[in-house]
This record gives structure tokens, sequence and C-alpha cells, in this order.
């Protein structure tokens, strides 16, 4: 891969991850945030920007489990 390909490949998987993120798939984020910091892995935005989108995906699995379960102890 060269240096340009490389460039324009973590670009695109940033983009995609950001525009996952804002429609609320943050599973799809995640993975495209990874294969980003695969490719280069000194990016400290995307590094918050993948603990930000687990984060969110947590709080949506444990709601999912509150209405499923009928009870809402979480805020």
């Amino acid at each position: 891969i060269t240096v340009v390909t490389e460039f324009s490949l973590i670009k695109s998987k940033v983009r995609l991850g950001e525009n996952y993120f804002q429609v609320g798939n943050f599973e799809e984020a995640i993975t495209a945030w990874e294969k980003s910091l695969e490719i280069e892995p000194n990016q400290p935005l995307i590094k918050t920007r993948l603990a930000e989108s687990k984060k969110n995906r947590e709080k949506i699995i444990l709601v999912s489990q509150d209405v499923k379960a009928g009870t809402n102890h979480r805020k």
C-alpha cells in the first residue's frame, strides 16, 4: 500500500465511522474506526470517538434489557 492509498483508506474509514455515529449505528462506527486504527494506531480523536461509541452501544444494550424486563432503573 502506498502512503497516499493508506491515507485515503484511513480517511474513508474515519468518515464512514462518523456517518454511522451520527445516525446512531454505533456498532458499524466501531467497526469502521477499529479498521482505521489498525492501519494507523496514532489517532487520538478516533480513539476518543471509538470509546464514545462503545459507551453508547452499552447504554443501548442496557436500555434494551430494561425494556425487555419491563423495568427502567437506568438513567
